[in-house]
């Protein structure tokens, strides 16, 4: 199982399941922390500065939050490397012009 898989399961499965069982309990006692976990679930809290790291929450939290940033980074990688495989075939299309030129430039004299 890869890193990605992991976090991915993580991401849609078992964070979910915390998620909905931490609600269900937190409003049923009026705990002083309910405001900040629905505001963690609405996306108004950054997770990896209000959930304790050292919590399994926390953890599955922190597991999301680097799986989305690595997303990103590989989705501006491939944009990136789409890039230079571009700026590459222009490079030899112009070498090969250049070449052609030279060709005729070499016969015409």
């Amino acid at each position: 199982m890869t890193p990605e898989l992991a976090a991915q399961i993580v991401k849609h499965f078992v964070l979910p399941m915390f998620e909905s069982d931490a609600k269900k309990g937190l409003r049923r006692r009026k705990h002083p922390l309910s405001r900040s976990i629905e505001n963690l679930s609405e996306g108004k809290i950054n997770p990896q500065k209000k959930i304790n790291s050292s919590t399994v929450f926390g953890e599955l939290k922190l597991t999301e939050s680097l799986y989305n940033e690595l997303a990103s980074i590989k989705s501006r990688f491939d944009t990136l490397k789409n890039d230079l495989e571009k700026a590459v075939s222009e490079r030899d299309e112009f070498r090969k012009l250049v070449k052609t030129m030279q060709k005729k430039f070499s016969i015409n004299k």
